[in-house]
């Protein structure tokens, strides 16, 4: 599912509901690396205030929770999953958010039985872009860098990817659709745009 689109639509209301307005590439600083970028301390300065962080906080999080209570997963993101686990592929996340969040959206889509180990910000000590959440995931997975391929939707998280020595393919999501992704491997428009077999033949003939 769309989760980025969402996030930065509530965001965006947030500054808009004080004056202001959130641009893209400010918030692609936040996007791959929840933290990374403190897009309440970029508010508080334009507004030249501190705010009520928690507040504000709990009404975006009921706000993201409208935008996305009736959304489903990307086209062909579940026949990517049923044909990997048919080829006995063996999955993981590697993700910036919280397992939690993670969980509770894999979960919601019956997708969590798909996955042999999930890597969450509160498992490393470094984030996106830097590697530590593939090399984590990696070793939990039993895999070297070379037998793997990943999917990244954001610039921080390919260039993770990358550092660990993954071969890396972008699928861009409403927002990073306008960010450049050109140091990916690989780009699909859609997981929609080529079935897992016919990636696999591409991938053998690089």
């Amino acid at each position: 599912m769309d989760t980025e689109f969402p996030s930065f639509q509530g965001w965006s209301e947030l500054f808009e509901a004080h004056g202001c307005l959130l641009s893209i590439p400010t918030y692609a600083k936040h996007i791959g690396s929840p933290g990374a970028y403190d897009l309440f301390a970029h508010l508080e300065a334009q507004v030249g205030r501190s705010l009520d962080r928690s507040a504000l906080t709990e009404k975006r999080r009921q706000r993201y929770y409208e935008l996305t209570v009736d959304q489903q997963p990307f086209p062909g993101v579940k026949d990517y999953l049923v044909d990997a686990k048919r080829h006995g592929l063996t999955l993981g996340i590697a993700s910036g958010s919280r397992r939690e969040w993670v969980e509770d959206h894999l979960h919601k889509f019956d997708l969590r039985a798909y996955f042999d180990c999930i890597t969450g910000a509160e498992d490393v000590s470094c984030i996106k872009p830097d590697p530590e959440v593939y090399e984590r995931t990696l070793d939990a997975l039993g895999l070297g860098p070379e037998q793997v391929v990943a999917f990244e939707d954001s610039p921080q998280g390919v260039t993770a990817a990358q550092r660990a020595g993954i071969y890396c393919v972008a699928v861009p999501n409403r927002v990073t659709r306008q960010l450049s992704l050109d140091h990916a491997d690989f780009q699909l428009a859609s997981f929609s745009t080529l079935s897992l077999a016919q990636l696999f033949v591409h991938l053998q003939a690089v």
